[in-house]
This record gives structure tokens, C-alpha cells and sequence, in this order.
């Protein structure tokens, strides 16, 4: 009995002694890791929902195919993101457009630029051994839209109190803004950025920094098909009126019928029914800017199967992706898949934005 009793003690004077060192661990010595200050997103940003990490079949599934490059299928992985509910509408461009004017102490809509920094991460990947900086670019962006837009796409119609309310009278403030370029856009996703991130380093919010963007192409589809693949319409398809023969989307009903769907032009941002992820009118109303580059290099069949973009600040591939058609356009062309390549210095009356910001909840 005293053997073993001895041999209990033995025992646990070892393990006393084993946990004793484990605890004398020494950061000159040993390999511990270095932890980042912890941060999360309590909730989405005010305005927007989240779209949750999954995979979807991209490009003209729901359509014929045709000999278009463009019009092919894949299967995709893409990561979640937060996306606002809506297109940006005239009263939250308008934010920005006062918030310019009051730090340039002027109301001449002519002097309203916005000067911001973005990396061209596409040149520095084909030029990986050149100095990083140097792909760092500084842009002033004139940010007012162009009014004039509505009398420029439709030069013989009488369109001239869209050009003097549509953007300035507040009945429209909850329309989506239009005559705003792809650089347009941009300036403003790097203005939300600065704002978000800025307030909560002021209050001390043990907040995560988030950036904001426009979407690329694939995330865009992704987010539109609201969890319903290869269907034609965010809500399944093909029948574009409800069983209550009220249309689902605002687009052109038929030669010169442009409002048997209840808008002439656009109509509120949140207007008929939200997808499955809360997103309203993500085909229709306006086609709305991407981040993706229009062309060879950022056709689906040739990129990656996660998180696929090709996004280019090269001037000889200025045409960026507007996606989901407008309330110009027919049924045929508004659908999830459908695409158009705009260069990224024009606006008109039918292509506006959304915003998103790149943030995996993990679980």
C-alpha cells in the first residue's frame, strides 16, 4: 500500500511539474503566433443584406445559346458579401454630392470632384516584380450626374423636366440615380469606404473595416438569382406577371408600351417584390455597373471557378459590364444572365449601381 501510495504522489508531482513549465512560455523564445486585435461586423451596414457564401451556375443557362464567347455556363464558388437592398437612389447619391460640396466650400456643380486612391491589383499580378507603390493610382472623378442624359438618349422627346427634376426634386428621392459613369460609381463606393471606416475609428468601434465596391459580374448573378439556379428571373420564371396579372419588374411591356408595368421610366427603388435575399429590382428599372471588365479576357469560360472577376483600369479595355437590363428594354432583356459592355467615361438614363462589401461570416 505505501508503494503505491508513493507512486500516486510521483505522479502527480510530475504532472505539477510538466504544467508548470508549459506555462512558462516566452515570447523571445517560443513560436506563439501574433494575434490582431479581434473585430467583427456586429450587422449588416445600414441598407443591406448579406449574401451568404455558396455555388451557382453562371452565364446563359436559362437562354439559347448562341455563338457569342460570352454566352457560356460554368459552375462557380462564390464568397459571401454584404449587398445593399437597393440601387442607389438619387437622395443617397445626393449625400455624397453635399458631402463633396461642403469640403470644397462651393456649390458650382462644375467644381465637384472627389479625389480617392485605388490599386490596380490586375498590374501588379502581370508585373509582380515591380515596386507595389507604383501601382497605387490617385483619381479625381467629377462626381455630379449628367441631367442632360435624358435628352441625349431620346433626343426627340419631350424629357426636359426629367433633365430639370429628376436628380435635384425631392419627389424622386427615391428613385435610382442615374446619369453617373463607371468612375462615377467608383468615386462613390471610395467615399462610402472612407465614411464607414472613418466614423468608427472616431467612436472607437470594435468595428471591422470594410470596403465598399461595385459587384462583379458574378457576384451580381449570383446575388440576383436568389438561391434559384438556372432560372431566368430572380423570382424562377418564365412568366414575368403574377398570378394577379401584376408585372414583376419594370421594363418595356411591348412596342411604345412603356408603362403597363406601372413606370414610365424608372420607378422607386423598392418597388415590386425583393428576390429571396431581400434585393429589389435586380433585373429592370436600371442595369446596374460591375467592377468587371467587358471583353476576351473576362469571358467565364476562361476565368477561375471561385470568386471569378476580371476587373482592368487599362484605357484600351475601358468598357465595364452593366448587368441585368432596364426599364427600356424588353422581357428578353432582363434577365439574370443578361449583360452589356458600357465605357466606363459615359452615362445615360438606364444604367445605375449597387454596392457591396466582401465579408465571409464564418461559423
Amino acid at each position: 500500500m505505501m508503494k503505491l501510495t508513493n507512486y500516486i504522489l510521483l505522479l502527480i508531482s510530475l504532472v505539477t511539474i510538466s504544467g508548470c513549465a508549459m506555462t512558462g512560455i516566452n515570447k523571445e523564445r517560443d513560436l506563439v503566433g501574433v494575434s490582431t486585435r479581434k473585430t467583427k461586423v456586429s450587422a449588416p451596414p445600414y441598407g443591406m443584406v448579406y449574401i451568404p457564401s455558396g455555388s451557382f451556375v453562371a452565364g446563359a443557362s436559362d437562354e439559347d445559346m448562341s455563338k457569342n464567347p460570352f454566352d457560356q455556363k460554368k459552375t462557380i464558388e462564390v464568397s459571401g458579401f454584404f449587398m445593399d437592398q437597393t440601387e442607389i437612389s438619387n437622395a443617397q447619391y445626393r449625400q455624397f454630392v453635399e458631402w463633396v460640396k461642403d469640403s470644397l466650400k462651393t456649390d458650382n456643380v462644375s467644381e465637384l470632384t472627389y479625389t480617392f486612391e485605388y490599386f490596380d491589383f490586375q498590374q501588379a499580378v502581370e508585373n509582380r516584380d515591380a515596386d507595389r507603390s507604383s501601382f497605387l493610382i490617385k483619381e479625381s472623378v467629377h462626381i455630379y450626374p449628367d441631367t442632360l442624359v435624358w435628352m441625349v438618349d431620346f433626343p426627340n422627346a419631350e424629357n426636359t423636366f426629367l433633365v430639370t427634376d429628376y436628380f435635384s426634386s425631392g419627389q424622386y428621392d427615391n428613385y435610382p440615380v442615374v446619369g453617373v459613369s463607371w468612375k462615377q460609381a467608383k468615386a462613390f463606393c471610395a467615399w462610402r469606404t472612407n465614411m464607414y471606416n472613418s466614423y468608427n475609428a472616431k467612436h472607437k468601434k470594435n468595428e471591422a473595416k470594410l470596403t465598399f465596391d461595385l459587384p462583379s459580374e458574378w457576384q451580381w448573378e449570383y446575388a440576383s438569382r436568389g438561391k434559384l439556379n438556372q432560372m431566368p428571373y430572380p423570382w424562377g420564371g418564365p412568366d414575368i406577371i403574377d398570378s394577379r396579372g401584376n408585372y414583376r419588374a419594370n421594363f418595356k411591356t411591348g412596342y411604345g408600351d412603356y408603362s403597363s408595368d406601372g413606370g414610365t421610366y424608372t420607378v422607386p427603388v423598392k418597388h415590386y417584390k425583393p428576390n429571396a435575399y431581400g434585393l429589389y429590382n435586380m433585373v429592370g428599372n436600371v442595369a446596374e455597373w460591375t467592377v468587371s471588365t467587358f471583353g476576351e479576357a473576362g469571358s467565364i469560360g476562361i476565368l477561375n471557378d471561385l470568386n471569378p472577376t476580371y476587373s482592368s483600369y487599362r484605357k484600351n479595355e475601358a468598357r465595364k459590364v452593366a448587368r441585368g437590363g432596364s426599364w427600356k428594354d424588353v422581357a428578353s432583356r432582363i434577365l439574370v444572365s443578361s449583360r452589356i459592355g458600357i465605357d466606363q467615361e459615359l452615362s445615360n438614363s438606364f444604367t445605375g449601381f449597387r454596392t457591396i462589401a466582401s465579408y465571409t461570416i464564418v461559423k
